[in-house]
């Protein structure tokens, strides 16, 4: 960066947009490059060079939608180490981190519950001001019985159907919702949402005119999808709860022949996919 631009204390430029350029600079690349290094030395069980390069990338700045799974790793190599007392301190540090999402803080918040209690302190939990997210609201749970076959570890384990069938975890719950509720449904790991999001909200994902959004002829998506602080929803949230309105009443706004017209929303899923799909 130029030395004549202004600088937060990383040392990373604050001009408007910098944020979302930092992915095409080679700091980014470096940092990303040294995060798969991390995961080599953790397969290795070379855990003390992880925790020396996992610092160097939380005081990095780079790749801040990483952050949260830097602390979590750090901790638990930490932890590896048998050096409990120095995991407590950094999972506490990662706490008041404000740049790691919600996911990331409920494992670091069971973290630092596990080490305290291993750690036998006496004083209150939780400890200082260390600020714990507000108690979670309990999902209900269905319980699926299944016969298993030989399990190996590390490998996939197999059941016996409903159906007397040999099948994995994921069929097994399928057809258990089939017989129980006669649900049909498919093992895709939430494709088929992603894939409705994007034709759905297309129009708005592709909205050139939200600054800073797109900075390559090479994305293939804004560069503010996925980040922190809801930056994606807040700098569309009008749009965005508009249509949201429209699919739950199954008539949503498009644009065909240059005219806006109203669909339901299978009728733009199918005029979307026509259009853009290849």
């Amino acid at each position: 960066a130029d030395s004549n631009e202004p600088t937060t204390l990383e040392g990373l430029p604050t001009l408007p947009g910098y944020r979302q350029k930092q992915r095409f600079t080679a700091g980014w690349m470096y940092a990303t490059v040294l995060q798969v290094v991390v995961s080599l030395l953790e397969r290795r069980k070379q855990y003390e060079d992880a925790v020396v390069l996992l610092r160097l990338l939380l005081s990095s700045g780079y790749c801040p939608h990483r952050v949260g799974d830097w602390w979590v790793r750090l901790v638990t190599n930490l932890v590896h180490l048998k050096r409990k007392v120095h995991a407590l301190k950094e999972v506490q540090r990662g706490l008041l981190d404000t740049r790691i999402y919600d996911n990331s803080r409920l494992e670091l918040e069971a973290k630092l519950k596990l080490l305290w209690k291993l750690s036998k302190k006496k004083t209150p939990f939780p400890p200082g001001s260390t600020p714990l997210l507000t108690a979670l609201r309990v999902a209900p749970s269905v319980t699926i019985r299944g016969k298993v076959l030989a399990k190996v570890p590390g490998k996939k384990s197999w059941f016996i159907g409903y159906n007397d069938q040999t099948c994995g975890v994921e069929q097994l719950c399928l057809q258990f919702y089939q017989l129980s509720a006669g649900w049909s449904g498919r093992h895709c790991e939430g494709s088929v949402l992603f894939i409705l999001f994007g034709l759905l909200f297309w129009e708005i994902l592709y909205d050139a005119s939200i600054p800073h959004s797109f900075q390559s002829p090479y994305q293939s998506s804004p560069s503010d999808l996925g980040s922190a602080k809801l930056s994606f929803y807040n700098q569309r949230k009008e749009a965005i709860e508009r249509t949201l309105k429209q699919v739950e009443a199954d008539c949503v706004r498009c644009w065909v022949r240059g005219e806006e017209v109203q669909l339901t929303i299978e009728a733009k899923v199918e005029l979307m996919w026509a259009r853009h799909h290849w």
